[in-house]
């Protein structure tokens, strides 16, 4: 996340010869702005994740949908194939 207003990546160098110059100069501005986001970083991150897990399983679903398992069906799987173990039954 950039934490300077800037409308293309040439002008983030400013008047410096660099990006890195540039971060250099600003770096206490920069780190300021971070510090602000900071405190909301486990959440951003989870949300984040949340997001591209349900942009997955809609693509998923979009390309096999009745592939899908369920937390469910795969409850019920594993309770069957215990179930079966211990009859002597293999599947």
């Amino acid at each position: 996340m950039l934490f300077t207003a800037w409308r293309d990546e040439d002008g983030l160098k400013g008047q410096s010869d660099s990006h890195e110059k540039e971060y250099q100069r600003k770096e206490i501005e920069i780190n300021c702005s971070r510090m602000m986001f900071a405190q909301y970083e486990e959440e951003l991150y989870k949300a984040a994740n949340e997001i591209n897990e349900e942009i997955l399983m809609e693509s998923v679903d979009k390309i096999a949908p009745s592939s899908r398992q369920t937390e469910e069906d795969a409850c019920t799987e594993s309770t069957e194939a215990v179930e079966h173990s211990s009859k002597g039954i293999t599947t």
